[in-house]
Protein backbone atom coordinates (compact mmCIF):
# COMPACT_ATOMS: atom_id res chain seq x y z
CA UNK A 1 0.00 0.00 0.00
CA UNK A 2 1.41 3.53 -0.84
CA UNK A 3 -0.45 6.13 0.89
CA UNK A 4 0.17 10.10 -0.82
CA UNK A 5 0.18 12.91 1.87
CA UNK A 6 0.96 15.79 -0.75
CA UNK A 7 -0.86 16.33 -4.09
CA UNK A 8 2.75 16.31 -5.49
CA UNK A 9 5.18 13.95 -3.54
CA UNK A 10 8.97 13.91 -4.01
CA UNK A 11 8.44 10.60 -4.62
CA UNK A 12 7.51 8.53 -8.10
CA UNK A 13 5.08 6.14 -7.03
CA UNK A 14 4.40 5.04 -10.46
CA UNK A 15 8.12 3.70 -10.53
CA UNK A 16 8.10 2.69 -6.47
CA UNK A 17 5.13 0.37 -7.58
CA UNK A 18 6.92 -0.82 -10.58
CA UNK A 19 10.12 -1.68 -7.87
CA UNK A 20 6.94 -3.86 -5.50
CA UNK A 21 6.26 -5.30 -8.65
CA UNK A 22 9.44 -6.75 -9.15
CA UNK A 23 10.19 -7.56 -5.95
CA UNK A 24 6.66 -10.00 -6.52
CA UNK A 25 4.04 -7.75 -5.41
CA UNK A 26 0.96 -9.24 -6.89
CA UNK A 27 -1.35 -5.87 -6.42
CA UNK A 28 -0.36 -2.51 -4.85
CA UNK A 29 -2.71 0.01 -4.07
CA UNK A 30 -2.63 3.64 -4.09
CA UNK A 31 -4.61 5.34 -1.52
CA UNK A 32 -4.36 9.06 -1.20
CA UNK A 33 -4.78 10.27 2.53
CA UNK A 34 -6.82 14.23 1.80
CA UNK A 35 -4.89 15.37 5.50
CA UNK A 36 -1.48 14.35 6.87
CA UNK A 37 -1.36 11.79 9.84
CA UNK A 38 -1.75 15.23 12.21
CA UNK A 39 -4.93 15.94 11.29
CA UNK A 40 -5.92 12.17 12.51
CA UNK A 41 -4.57 12.82 15.79
CA UNK A 42 -6.11 15.64 16.67
CA UNK A 43 -8.95 13.45 15.98
CA UNK A 44 -8.11 12.65 19.61
CA UNK A 45 -7.34 15.84 21.56
CA UNK A 46 -8.10 15.03 24.51
CA UNK A 47 -5.72 11.69 24.53
CA UNK A 48 -3.02 14.14 23.22
CA UNK A 49 -3.99 16.64 25.80
CA UNK A 50 -3.53 14.07 28.99
CA UNK A 51 -0.22 13.00 27.02
CA UNK A 52 1.13 16.35 27.23
CA UNK A 53 -0.32 17.45 30.48
CA UNK A 54 -2.18 20.23 29.08
CA UNK A 55 -5.42 21.57 30.38
CA UNK A 56 -8.15 19.59 29.26
CA UNK A 57 -9.89 22.09 26.72
CA UNK A 58 -6.67 23.48 25.77
CA UNK A 59 -7.40 24.46 21.96
CA UNK A 60 -4.60 23.83 19.44
CA UNK A 61 -3.80 26.85 17.22
CA UNK A 62 -2.25 26.99 13.68
CA UNK A 63 -3.44 26.72 9.89
CA UNK A 64 -2.73 22.80 9.83
CA UNK A 65 -2.67 20.29 11.74
CA UNK A 66 1.30 19.63 11.68
CA UNK A 67 1.12 23.18 13.29
CA UNK A 68 -1.86 22.38 15.41
CA UNK A 69 0.34 19.75 17.01
CA UNK A 70 3.64 21.44 16.90
CA UNK A 71 2.08 24.44 19.17
CA UNK A 72 0.39 22.01 21.54
CA UNK A 73 3.86 20.23 21.67
CA UNK A 74 5.50 23.82 22.56
CA UNK A 75 2.91 24.67 25.12
CA UNK A 76 4.17 21.51 27.00
CA UNK A 77 7.99 22.84 26.63
CA UNK A 78 8.73 19.78 23.99
CA UNK A 79 9.36 19.89 21.06
CA UNK A 80 7.27 18.09 17.52
CA UNK A 81 9.23 17.23 14.53
CA UNK A 82 6.90 15.37 11.83
CA UNK A 83 8.27 11.48 11.29
CA UNK A 84 10.13 11.25 14.43
CA UNK A 85 8.96 8.53 16.88
CA UNK A 86 7.34 10.05 20.36
CA UNK A 87 7.63 7.60 23.37
CA UNK A 88 4.24 6.92 24.46
CA UNK A 89 2.62 8.93 21.97
CA UNK A 90 0.60 6.36 20.40
CA UNK A 91 -0.16 4.51 23.86
CA UNK A 92 -2.07 7.81 25.17
CA UNK A 93 -4.22 8.08 21.97
CA UNK A 94 -7.34 6.35 21.04
CA UNK A 95 -6.87 4.91 17.66
CA UNK A 96 -10.19 3.41 17.77
CA UNK A 97 -11.52 7.17 17.87
CA UNK A 98 -9.09 8.47 15.45
CA UNK A 99 -10.30 5.25 13.07
CA UNK A 100 -14.04 6.14 13.89
CA UNK A 101 -13.59 10.15 13.03
CA UNK A 102 -11.53 9.42 9.73
CA UNK A 103 -13.80 6.05 8.70
CA UNK A 104 -14.87 7.37 5.23
CA UNK A 105 -10.83 8.02 4.26
CA UNK A 106 -9.90 4.61 5.84
CA UNK A 107 -12.69 2.49 4.09
CA UNK A 108 -10.74 1.96 0.85
CA UNK A 109 -7.46 0.69 2.75
CA UNK A 110 -10.31 -1.14 5.31
CA UNK A 111 -11.68 -2.94 2.58
CA UNK A 112 -9.03 -4.44 0.91
CA UNK A 113 -7.47 -5.68 4.33
CA UNK A 114 -10.63 -7.05 5.30
CA UNK A 115 -10.46 -5.00 8.69
CA UNK A 116 -13.72 -4.28 10.02
CA UNK A 117 -15.05 -0.85 11.68
CA UNK A 118 -13.73 -0.85 15.50
CA UNK A 119 -17.52 0.18 15.83
CA UNK A 120 -18.29 -2.90 15.08
CA UNK A 121 -15.80 -4.94 16.71
CA UNK A 122 -16.84 -3.42 20.23
CA UNK A 123 -20.18 -4.33 19.39
CA UNK A 124 -19.84 -7.80 18.58
CA UNK A 125 -16.30 -8.47 20.11
CA UNK A 126 -14.10 -11.21 18.84
CA UNK A 127 -12.34 -13.15 21.87
CA UNK A 128 -8.96 -12.15 20.29
CA UNK A 129 -9.90 -8.52 18.94
CA UNK A 130 -6.95 -6.24 18.63
CA UNK A 131 -7.70 -2.69 19.57
CA UNK A 132 -5.22 -1.19 17.09
CA UNK A 133 -5.29 -1.10 13.82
Amino acid sequence: FLINYTSNPPVNWNEVESILKDLGAVKVYHIKAKHSIEDWFLSDLTGILKYLKLTPGSKPNGNNGYEKMKNLFKKSNRLYVKGERINGFIDSIDVEKIMCTNCSQLKPLCKELNVRCPNLVSKHPKPHSNKNP
